[in-house]
């Protein structure tokens, strides 16, 4: 008997998981509420999960490069990725989201996407968001028919604006 799902409720460090998935190579789906970061970096020997075909990120607070790091190493049988980030490099492009499903997500089908973070109030934080939009809107996400939306909301205070940035789909 092997383990084929895995769910996280608490806040492990990337290096716990990756640990866990070297034990877990029949690992169909993984879901993860909060993962934080260290300085761990795994082996080159390390044991992929051949069969992950779902991940569920619900809170990633570390930047867009361990991310990418991490789906090199367990995202070539993707087919469904959600994640929810609030790391500010996850929206520094389009560009690298499209680069790193092409290359390291090639069979991805579902891609949920969530970003909340702060906007600075000024007067091109609409110009930002409408690059973003369009950035998201090229050819290559309407060809997969993922979309995507924004809203804005006040946080703590009236002078901190933040920003959420999500696929449509994950409102449905």
């Amino acid at each position: 008997m092997t383990l084929e799902y895995l769910a996280f409720d608490g806040l492990p460090r990337l290096s716990k998981i990756y640990n866990l998935l070297s034990y877990t190579p029949r690992l169909r789906r993984l879901s993860v509420e909060h993962i934080w970061g260290d300085s761990y970096t795994p082996l080159v020997q390390f044991i992929l999960p051949r069969n992950l075909t779902s991940i569920s990120l619900c809170s990633w607070y570390l930047s867009f490069n361990k991310f990418a790091s991490f789906i090199a190493i367990v995202g070539s049988e993707l087919e469904f990725l959600r994640i929810s980030i609030t790391h500010k490099t996850a929206l520094s492009n389009a560009y690298q989201w499209q680069q790193l499903i092409l290359r390291h997500m090639p069979r991805l089908r579902t891609f949920l996407f969530e970003y909340h973070g702060s906007l600075t109030k000024y007067a091109n934080g609409n110009n930002r968001c409408r690059a973003l939009l369009d950035e998201f809107s090229s050819p290559f996400w309407i060809e997969r028919q993922w979309f995507f939306a924004h809203s804005h909301c006040h946080c703590l205070s009236q002078e901190q604006v933040c920003l959420a940035f999500y696929s449509t789909q994950m409102r449905r």
